[in-house]
């Protein structure tokens, strides 16, 4: 944000701290966001800008609305009368923005955009939005123009809503996993008349924010009928994810689909077998999934159930001990999600039934090479990605023995966790392998704790991870040396994985 100027710096960290932005949990500097421009930064950001015009000033607030912004953009604003050719001159010559060797045009300085952006007034930005958005839309033939860049501008300009343009912004905004910004786009979309598309978008967005009642409002007036086949945003699959993960009903998720699959026919059936036997995945009937992937043309699944059935077989195979076939269709699932928009995110889903099977047949190398695989890909992304990576991760390290690297990291993952509350159940499925961790190294007073937490967050649909749950519940009380309970819930453990 300083760009290393030390001047910069000082004044920013003196202003976030006083203003309770920058704080210290655990150990680790936060900057919880919501920066303001304090009046003696946005005083030195001014003296560096230096004494410049009003059609200079207006160069650098279009490239701060815009950036990155085609320099041939700025050259359509010109030609249309919209900017000073000379202004945009001088804006470069003093480094008041810069051109990348791509032809990209940003800002000099971060602060001089923010600074210039903080004192217009929402009328001006909104009329520059609109400049800027209408010149992307005219050469959008000849300009590669971001959907979501382009789509946020539209939206908060004084331009009318445009259906199209708003729906391929939501779209690329669910790709990249910005859930926030997808219902908000999503929603847009729908009111300016985007249709059944639209509506459900904002669905899938709802139910990964974990706002799952107003996910299936949604849902419940969608009208199924002579829907054309969209694969995973079908209505029946986006309710029974719904069902399934965040209102924690797997009975009602699972009639979902079995009375969809009395009418279905083509595709549409083989996508919801492919999505029944996920849901066998999480009943824990790996022989279940087996049968029903023999009958599933995976030719013709939507590719984000493509990637489902492949985890489903990886799983199947991992826990009926043929880890060598769990592997192979998690290599096919790895080259299958690599072709998808959500592909970090649907990798770590992958990835942590590889892990699992892997490390269940004993193949602790194999565990580790998957993990530090996602770990890698996932290290520049955000939010639910970086967290299942991180704890991806911290379960192959426990997994391998290394206790104590492996709960340090899955401290750090539950910690990033807690902003998400508990959606899909990760807190549950990981605070299992963190507990049995933490008695393993004698933290006795923590596994308790940690035991209490996670069997507060005990979640219904996740079946298959009840003998973990029970082994992890059987450290704890060994470690507290309560060894008959220890016994006897081992041996319930036990019993529930051979039936």
């Amino acid at each position: 944000r300083t760009r290393g100027n030390a001047l910069f710096l000082r004044h920013l960290v003196d202003q976030e701290l006083q203003a309770g932005q920058l704080v210290q949990r655990s150990g680790r500097w936060e900057d919880l966001g919501h920066n303001t421009i304090s009046p003696s930064l946005r005083d030195l950001v001014r003296l560096q800008v230096g004494a410049v015009t009003a059609p200079v000033l207006d160069v650098v607030d279009i490239v701060a609305v815009g950036e990155p912004l085609d320099r041939r953009c700025l050259a359509e604003l010109v030609d249309l009368g919209e900017l000073d050719i000379g202004a945009l001159g001088v804006a470069e010559q003093r480094g008041l923005i810069a051109t990348s060797p791509a032809g990209l045009v940003r800002v000099g300085h971060p602060l001089y955009g923010e600074v210039r952006l903080a004192e217009c007034g929402p009328i001006r930005l909104r009329g520059l939005r609109a400049r800027v958005a209408t010149v992307q839309a005219r050469l959008r033939d000849v300009v590669a123009v971001d959907p979501l860049r382009h789509g946020l501008l539209w939206l908060e300009s004084d331009l009318a809503d445009d259906p199209t343009v708003l729906l391929a912004a939501a779209h690329a905004a669910q790709d990249r996993l910005d859930c926030v910004l997808a219902q908000r786009l999503f929603e847009a979309a729908a009111e300016a008349g985007a249709g059944i598309a639209a509506h459900l978008g904002q669905a899938y967005a709802l139910l990964l924010l974990n706002r799952a009642d107003e996910a299936q409002h949604i849902l419940d007036t969608v009208d199924a009928d002579d829907l054309p086949d969209l694969g995973f945003m079908s209505p029946e699959i986006l309710k029974a994810s719904n069902l399934m993960w965040s209102l924690r009903r797997p009975e009602e998720s699972e009639r979902v689909i079995d009375e969809a699959l009395r009418t279905s026919t083509g595709r549409n059936t083989q996508n919801l077998k492919a999505f029944k036997a996920f849901q066998h995945i999480m009943a824990g009937r790996p022989a279940a999934i087996a049968a029903l992937l023999d009958t599933v043309d995976f030719d013709a699944l939507d590719p984000r159930i493509h990637i489902l059935g492949q985890c489903a077989w990886t799983f199947a195979h991992g826990e009926s001990g043929r880890p060598a076939a769990a592997a192979r269709w998690a290599e096919d699932g790895y080259r299958a999600v690599a072709r998808t928009p959500e592909d970090s995110f649907q990798g770590t889903g992958l990835a942590e039934i590889h892990v699992f099977a892997m490390l269940a047949a004993g193949h602790v190398e194999q565990a580790l090479v998957a993990a530090h695989t996602i770990a890698a890909k996932c290290s520049t992304q955000s939010g639910i990605t970086a967290s299942m990576a991180a704890a991806i991760m911290g379960m192959a390290l426990i997994g391998s023995g290394d206790l104590s690297n492996g709960v340090d990291v899955l401290r750090n993952a539950d910690r990033q966790f807690e902003s998400y509350g508990e959606i899909a159940g990760f807190y549950y499925r990981f605070r299992i392998v963190y507990t049995e961790a933490l008695a393993r190294i004698g933290d006795v007073d923590g596994a308790k704790a940690q035991l209490a937490a996670t069997r507060a967050s005990h979640h219904p649909s996740y079946v298959f991870m009840e003998p973990a749950y029970l082994l992890c519940a059987a450290w704890v009380t060994a470690a507290d040396a309560r060894l008959d309970e220890a016994r006897e819930l081992c041996r319930r453990a036990a019993e529930f994985a051979r039936e």
